[in-house]
């Protein structure tokens, strides 16, 4: 792949996840500071549950998708031709602090899916966003400075 191209890629892709992991933290934080009812009836919290459930579920996916875009993007940008693809993404995975951020961030909200169930739980919520405040807090470990295989920060 040329090198325009695939610079132009990894910054669509970078962007697409950084969106998709920040809007799960959002939708997880507005419904966590939405009151719930304690009484019998319709309450607002349950009028946009849904709506919140099935926008974190769509976020979370986009983001796994997209970061299973980007590190092998990542690996060819840093090897070029040398490797593989698998052996490049490999490398990157294992060797880098970029490698071990994505993966942690990947694990973070592949974990949200399930711990966020469906937003009834206050408790749920509230882990669920601070495991999506975890995998956003990574973010300066997935920037230029990760790319060294020692960590800087």
């Amino acid at each position: 792949m040329a090198g325009a191209a695939l610079d132009l890629l990894l910054r669509l892709v970078r962007g697409i996840e950084l969106m998709a992991a920040l809007t799960a933290f959002g939708t997880l934080a507005i419904a966590l500071l939405i009151p719930r009812s304690s009484h019998g009836g319709e309450h607002p919290f349950d009028l946009v549950r849904p709506a919140l459930r099935r926008l974190l579920r769509r976020a979370i996916i986009v983001a796994l998708i997209a970061s299973l875009v980007w590190l092998p993007l990542q690996a060819l940008r840093a090897t070029g031709d040398e490797l593989s693809l698998f052996a490049a993404t490999r490398l990157i995975a294992v060797e880098t602090v970029f490698g071990h951020a994505l993966l942690i961030r990947f694990g973070l909200l592949a974990l949200l899916l399930e711990a966020a169930g469906d937003l009834r739980s206050p408790w749920r919520a509230g882990f669920a966003t601070l495991l999506a405040a975890a995998a956003v807090t990574l973010q300066p470990w997935l920037g230029h400075a990760a790319a060294a295989s020692t960590p800087t920060l």
